[in-house]
């Protein structure tokens, strides 16, 4: 390696050293560990510690060690509740609910390691156990995110990389950018009315994605494509209502589509569930640019009615659960085909 060659690769940005930043936090002060050392807590009182004071010192730390790095990439972190989780601050709550929690977790196996992913489906299914306690005093888990803060340099910054070569390490992390940054555009930004950092990435989006093919890393980017079309076709707000709320997961070891929500839902959760779903799809209706979205997630919904429809039927009435809602699951399931096969 050349003397100027040398320099170049030492004075980079060091974004694979964020991101493992960013991991660690995401670790320690993930739902199941708050969870776990409060409950410790609760049991061995010389052991409880104050959160919050840990995570915002956490997040000084990181933004003092990387702010050449943060500066020149154009991110900038930040500290997000993490998706939909709120649990109560276990100092109050009684010993019974303590109780509840310490048997759920025992019945079902359900570790820390199971929920440390909120898109899993342990995740959801401990999310919807514990919002049921009905707990008032809330205390959320916290995630750590990047937020591409100024697009302008962010594209400098893939710019650089193309001329000057891409680490094995620099394009991990680059693949692990994208999935955080799906993330944050799906669940937070509100394409109806949007901010003037959404415009400014939604304009920079094209260039982006082709740096990210220059690099090879044009795997990773298959829903900023999908967003960068329904910005293009302007049926964007539909995309984003759709992908928000995962009407088009086909269930797997980490998802928790239509077809499997009759696997942990009271019959009114899933009759308002399914009533949401259907909702988003008449929205998408409304617009003629959304036509193609419209019919795949017709398609899909009414594939995961029937498909949980048969598993329903299939399925022994041993337990209370079934009994008590499966009858209202079918009814429910029912009344969603025979809406979506009319527009077949």
């Amino acid at each position: 390696m050349t003397e100027e060659k040398r320099e170049i690769y030492e004075m980079r940005p060091d974004l694979p050293g964020v991101l493992q930043g960013i991991e660690e936090y995401n670790k320690q002060f993930n739902i199941g560990g708050i969870v776990g050392r409060k409950i410790v807590a609760d049991i061995d009182k010389t052991k409880a510690k104050d959160e919050t004071v840990d995570q915002e010192k956490r997040l000084e730390e990181l933004s003092r060690s990387y702010e050449i790095t943060l500066d020149s990439v154009g991110i900038a972190l930040e500290r997000v509740d993490s998706k939909g989780f709120a649990f109560g601050s276990l100092e109050d709550i009684d010993e019974a609910t303590i109780a509840k929690i310490k048997d759920f977790i025992d019945e079902t196996g359900i570790s820390e390691e199971d929920i440390r992913d909120p898109e899993s489906y342990e995740y959801k299914k401990w999310e919807q156990f514990i919002n049921g306690l009905n707990m008032n005093k809330t205390t959320r888990g916290q995630e750590m995110r990047i937020n591409i803060s100024d697009p302008k340099k962010f594209v400098s910054y893939l710019e650089f990389l193309r001329i000057n070569g891409i680490m094995p390490e620099e394009k991990k992390a680059l693949e692990e950018l994208v999935n955080i940054l799906e993330k944050q555009l799906i669940e937070k930004y509100d394409a109806s009315n949007p901010d003037d950092w959404f415009l400014n990435f939604v304009s920079s989006l094209g260039k982006i994605i082709e740096l990210y093919e220059s690099l090879g890393i044009e795997n990773s980017i298959g829903r900023l494509k999908e967003l960068l079309e329904a910005t293009k076709k302007k049926y964007l707000k539909e995309f984003l209502m759709v992908e928000k709320n995962e009407y088009l997961n086909i269930n797997q070891k980490h998802g928790f589509g239509p077809d499997k929500w009759h696997t942990d839902m009271t019959s009114e959760t899933y009759d308002k569930t399914w009533n949401e779903a259907l909702e988003t799809y008449r929205e998408t209706l409304k617009n003629p640019n959304a036509k193609d979205l419209s019919e795949r997630l017709r398609n899909h919904l009414f594939n995961a009615a029937e498909t949980a429809q048969k598993e329903i039927e299939s399925t022994p009435i041993n337990s209370d659960y079934e009994k008590n809602f499966f009858p209202g699951f079918l009814k429910t399931l029912s009344e969603a085909r025979k809406e979506l096969a009319s527009e077949k």
